[in-house]
């Protein structure tokens, strides 16, 4: 008894094009060479076409565990890719904080010199105003002698002028007041 059967044509993703075009000329030969009464060889090939299914879906599920895990892997490298990014972001802050971190010493650094002369200046200035506090004491000493000298000039000058006056008024007088005139001398004499 011979069956009709239509041309086989399989169509597997794993497969190429040409790949399937193979099978599928194979399984349509094994069908023909059943009909011409050998069975157990279209079972057999049967079998091994169901055992090929199978392995098919098995690649199936493994290239869909695959792609889960592709998507998994891209999902990672991206988080990856993203934390690098955060951690070259924060390497360039942490630069530009190390280059202000470095001005901001050598500001310090500058102030700290500048301190240092402007102390020298103070100290120096100090010096210098105890030196004329020292030669104002000395001064006001001074002038303290000085106007004691001064005050006794001044009382001579004074007693001089007195005595110039008594002169002036004995050549003014008349040899009858000679006796008035020696007093008058003697008192100048006095001074």
């Amino acid at each position: 008894m011979r069956f009709l059967f239509m041309a086989f044509e399989c169509d597997f993703d794993f497969l190429s094009s040409e790949q399937n075009a193979k099978l599928s000329a194979f399984v349509n030969e094994m069908r023909a060479f059943a009909d011409n009464g050998d069975s157990s060889e279209f079972v057999r090939v049967s079998r091994e076409l169901k055992l090929v299914a199978k392995e098919r879906d098995n690649y199936k599920a493994m290239l869909s565990g695959a792609s889960k895990a592709c998507e998994d892997l891209r999902r990672e490298y991206k988080a990856f890719r993203d934390g690098v990014a955060v951690a070259a972001e924060d390497i360039r802050a942490a630069g530009e904080t190390s280059a202000n971190l470095e001005r901001v010493r050598a500001e310090r650094d500058d102030l700290t010199a500048r301190l240092k002369c402007a102390n020298s200046e103070i100290a120096r200035l100090r010096d210098e105003a105890e030196a004329c506090e020292a030669n104002a004491v000395s001064v006001e000493k001074m002038r303290e002698k000085y106007e004691k000298k001064i005050s006794v000039l001044e009382d001579r000058l004074r007693g001089y002028r007195d005595y110039r006056a008594r002169v002036a008024r004995m050549a003014a007088m008349g040899p009858e007041d000679g006796v008035l005139c020696e007093s008058v001398l003697k008192e100048g004499g006095a001074l």
